[in-house]
């Protein structure tokens, strides 16, 4: 990292492997068994200039092999750089009307606002803004939200819901249109 990137600085970084068997019987009809494991990455690190600026930042990711560079995996090469770049950026000096670029970790900050509202919690104490919303149009058509914690991308998925049942994949949103609560 030094090497290639001479203004970062490394803070901490860990990797683990992780393995699990869980084991689940409910009344609700549910027997399963679970033997699971993935290894984890997690990087803190900061990039400083001259100036003596600095941004801190971190990266990580799981995965269930470990066949490439640590630094190719996930983003962590990408967020050295940009972490770096962001040493000279410049603040906005006026408001703006135009298109904003995320980087793709932020995707879950944004669905997880979503997803709060969309939880049990909120549609049993009645705080969600989409209670009476089911099987209507609560986002743009171009919006479409999965659950899939059954795919093979997922190390460790949720197997039984937070109510007892088995997990299954589902559209929460189709097109715009919210399909479950």
């Amino acid at each position: 990292c030094k090497a290639a990137y001479p203004s970062c600085v490394q803070r901490a970084t860990r990797l683990k492997f992780i393995r699990s068997h869980t084991y689940v019987q409910n009344s609700n009809g549910v027997d399963l068994a679970a033997h699971q494991g993935a290894y984890r990455f997690h990087a803190d690190f900061s990039a400083q200039n001259d100036s003596g600026a600095a941004m801190f930042h971190a990266a990580a990711f799981a995965s269930a092999h470990l066949d490439l560079e640590l630094w190719t995996l996930g983003a962590v090469d990408r967020q050295i750089r940009q972490t770096i770049e962001q040493l000279d950026a410049a603040p906005l000096t006026e408001k703006f009307t135009g298109d904003v670029i995320l980087a793709p970790e932020s995707v879950g900050n944004f669905i997880a606002l979503l997803a709060d509202q969309l939880s049990d919690q909120a549609m049993i104490a009645g705080t969600s803004i989409f209670r009476h919303r089911f099987r209507e149009i609560i986002a743009a058509q171009k919006l479409t939200l999965h659950s899939q914690p059954l795919a093979e991308e997922i190390m460790d998925s949720a197997l039984v819901t937070p109510d007892g049942y088995l997990a299954q994949n589902s559209t929460i949103i189709g097109n715009g249109v919210l399909n479950t609560l």
